[in-house]
């Protein structure tokens, strides 16, 4: 049982939040290992770009098309190297390496999945200016001044200390180098709300419980990795039957007292970690 981007100690838990910190072992942990070392492909594999081509009918190809031009054409004159911070899947970094062949383009991403994954898709591409490496943000592997350019879309506030990364954005780029990131915008109509998932991750079947609070801004992360035997796999299915009969928000279930407590104590048996 791991939970993840706990940023609110202070919050009062919810009631699912209650029945797991006591009844089974939370551990903490990033947003790398809660998340992105458990998802096979970003965009259930249809980053645009990347691993589908431009649709020029597409609105959502249009606006991410838009960014690329745009961290392009913030590329100081005279780039030689760009940095992309939690490349994900590889966007931004393949794109712009598509579109400037002249530059060096250096992912770095904590999770060694989504690391390789990217590695995969720049051969399948055939991008040989671009590359990936297992880092930090917040201890970034590379010296002081060495990047023109760093990007960062929809990675900063995913990082558990973004001051940090921010700071080491400042640390290696060069004198007149550019740092253009973009971030989510998750305010929220209300105080907050809470969501569940059930999926699976390589065969894993897991059950996610996401709470995302207004004010302060936090988002906490759920995860009951479950044992891949048939009984439990029947169990998981049964639960994502149920879940799908309930209403939608950010392609998460929005949670209903049914979702929660009822659910854990039939999953809880079948926890693996």
């Amino acid at each position: 049982m791991t939970a993840s981007n706990d940023r609110g100690a202070a919050i009062e838990p919810s009631e699912v939040e209650r029945w797991l910190l006591s009844h089974l072992d939370v551990q903490r942990v990033d947003s790398a290992r809660g998340l992105y070392e458990l998802m096979p492909k970003q965009r259930g594999g249809q980053l645009p770009l990347v691993d589908v081509p431009y649709d020029p009918f597409s609105e959502v190809h249009w606006a991410e098309a838009a960014r690329i031009a745009d961290y392009v054409a913030h590329a100081p004159e005279g780039a030689r190297r760009v940095l992309d911070i939690g490349p994900g899947d590889g966007w931004p970094a393949l794109p712009v390496a598509a579109a400037r062949p002249d530059l060096e383009v250096i992912g770095v991403d904590p999770s060694p999945l989504r690391v390789e994954v990217c590695t995969a898709n720049a051969a399948r591409l055939g991008l040989t200016n671009a590359r990936f490496v297992v880092g930090d943000g917040g201890r970034m592997p590379f010296p002081d001044a060495s990047f023109d350019l760093v990007t960062a879309a929809s990675s900063i506030e995913e990082a558990s200390d973004p001051e940090a990364v921010l700071a080491e954005c400042a640390r290696v780029l060069r004198p007149g180098g550019v740092l253009r990131a973009s971030s989510q915008d998750w305010r929220l109509a209300g105080r907050g709300f809470e969501t569940v998932m059930v999926w699976e991750a390589g065969g894993v079947p897991l059950w996610t419980y996401v709470r995302r609070i207004a004010d302060p801004p936090t988002e906490r992360r759920y995860n009951l990795v479950l044992n891949g035997d048939e009984t439990t796999a029947a169990l998981h299915m049964d639960v994502l039957i149920e879940s799908a009969e309930g209403r939608r928000a950010y392609a998460e279930t929005l949670f209903e007292t049914r979702f929660g407590v009822p659910v854990l104590e039939r999953l809880a048996p079948h926890v693996a970690r």
